[in-house]
């Protein structure tokens, strides 16, 4: 039983079952391939906002297989993806407006954060 549902977890989590971001790119009409012509690129924000789509599920797969696994076990992974998911809403809050600006969680977010879903 355990290894069907680990096979379940790792299937739902497996980067060549969602689209990536070469594909979300060529959909939205980006096709350079320099760095610096992608991020001037008018439609940027359409594929970011795809790709985020797509780490939304991914989180919430996460979720569902770390739901399944020893909470003290999982500190760790649910911490890290607390502080990815949270650095995925500001990049969605910002609506990629200025790709060359860094996004990043203040010491305040990051302890809350580490309270929230390493110790509490």
């Amino acid at each position: 039983m355990r290894r069907a549902h680990d096979h379940a977890a790792a299937e739902a989590l497996d980067p060549v079952a969602q689209p990536g971001q070469a594909d979300a790119l060529g959909r939205h009409g980006i096709r350079d391939t320099e760095p610096g012509a992608v991020l001037r690129h008018p439609a940027l924000p359409a594929a970011c906002r795809d790709l985020a789509a797509v780490a939304l599920e991914r989180f919430a797969a996460a979720d569902q297989a770390m739901a399944r696994c020893s909470r003290r076990a999982m500190r760790p992974a649910a911490v890290m993806g607390a502080f990815y998911r949270a650095m995925l809403d500001a990049l969605v809050c910002s609506e990629w407006r200025d790709p060359s600006r860094r996004i990043g969680l203040s010491k305040r977010q990051k302890l809350w954060l580490v309270l929230r879903h390493g110790i509490l």
